[in-house]
């Protein structure tokens, strides 16, 4: 801000600007948002960088010390003590309990952190409340974009590292003779390396998956979600859960596209999708009273979300829900027939347990949706009749 302002002097003194120019601080404070959204913005595209780059620079960390017993008597002396600050990861001067043993990481994590850690110290240091809260949240996106980033990152460099092994005999080996004693001194590394990192591989590939369905299972976690959604606070209400589901599978497809081959992509994407489609349909389907304006509004609600995952699945021009996903697409679009349809339309997509409904919904679904959605009348209990 001195430059600046200093750089105003100087057009004033040379007569481009005059006393009526407004100040740089002025000007800063005026469209304080902009620049404070374009900072958040850089710090993302730099943590994005340096979360994707390669673990091929590596930095040793931690203290160095041997872990050794200390005593509660020993611990207390050192909390009652005034810690310095910590700078880093170095911190030596610190009881065990709170040093970190020395390991070795990649460059760019320690880079990262710097990062964070630089962001967190100006988010501290500024007197600007909006400026400070959202330095802190950019921090809190960094460490998501981490999340659901790194793991893809080393999900691939496990299954590169084997498909590389995997082809040893066509290329390093391909001149060896197999009944050789060299040849044999490599089997081990085939044997024993390439079901261990595909294990690896998987098992962190499912965290993240876990992860988001955990993530959309808190979202829904909201009673009678479907319930008076006639009322515009309510409608509103339920909206924003559906729109928040639908943006947080958004986002994981934004960061997964770019990092997984297709097809492991589809695979990942069709399994938080389809977790969320039956998560809504349970939903539904547990409901024991289903008002039709409720109904109405329900197959509104959700033939819109549906429409919106297509372009998660979009893969040369062409989506691929319908497919990947087949059983809970196809069960949600069932049960949206039946929210608008009436106990006439039902019984002739049922057609005898021949027809789609019967394809994707069990006879006790089919029985419970119906008994909440109409009343008790002779053409339902026929229908209920015929439904087993």
């Amino acid at each position: 801000m001195e430059t600046a302002e200093k750089f105003r002097n100087d057009m004033i003194n040379l007569g481009f600007f005059n006393e009526a120019t407004p100040t740089f601080q002025a000007f800063s404070e005026q469209h304080f948002t902009i620049f404070m959204d374009r900072r958040c913005l850089e710090i993302i595209k730099r943590a994005k960088e340096l979360i994707c780059l390669p673990y091929l620079e590596l930095a040793e960390v931690g203290s160095g010390e041997e872990i050794s017993e200390e005593t509660i008597i020993q611990y207390r002396e050192a909390f009652g003590k005034v810690m310095p600050k910590s700078l880093g990861a170095y911190d030596s001067v610190y009881p065990v309990l709170l040093q970190l043993p020395k390991c070795t990481v990649s460059k760019s994590t320690v880079d990262l952190l710097e990062l964070i850690f630089s962001v967190l110290t100006d988010a501290v240091s500024t007197t600007n409340e909006k400026l400070s809260a959202r330095l802190i949240l950019t921090v809190r996106n960094v460490l998501r974009l981490f999340e659901l980033t790194a793991p893809p990152i080393f999900y691939n460099n496990c299954y590169y590292i084997c498909h590389r092994l995997m082809l040893l005999p066509f290329s390093v080996l391909k001149s060896v003779d197999k009944q050789s004693e060299k040849y044999t001194n490599f089997r081990p590394i085939l044997s024993e390396s390439l079901w261990k990192l595909r294990d690896i591989a998987a098992d962190m590939l499912e965290q993240t998956i876990r992860q988001c369905r955990r993530d959309i299972t808190i979202m829904l976690a909201k009673d009678d979600l479907f319930v008076k959604i006639d009322d515009g606070e309510r409608y509103d209400e339920t909206k924003n859960v559906l729109n928040a589901c639908l943006k947080h599978v958004k986002n994981i497809s934004n960061l997964l596209r770019s990092v997984l081959a297709e097809m492991v992509y589809s695979q990942t994407m069709a399994n938080i999708v389809s977790f969320l489609m039956d998560s809504l349909c349970d939903v539904i389907l547990k409901m024991e009273d289903i008002r039709s304006v409720d109904a109405d509004i329900s197959a509104v609600m959700l033939e819109e979300l549906l429409t919106q995952l297509l372009p998660i699945f979009t893969i040369n021009g062409r989506s691929s829900l319908h497919e990947i996903c087949s059983t809970s697409y196809f069960r949600t679009k069932e049960i949206v027939f039946c929210l608008k349809g009436s106990l006439q339309s039902i019984d002739d997509r049922w057609c005898s347990a021949k027809g789609p409904l019967a394809q994707w919904l069990q006879p006790n679904e089919i029985r419970t949706l119906i008994k909440a959605l109409f009343m008790n009348t002779e053409q339902r209990r026929q229908l209920l009749d015929s439904i087993f």
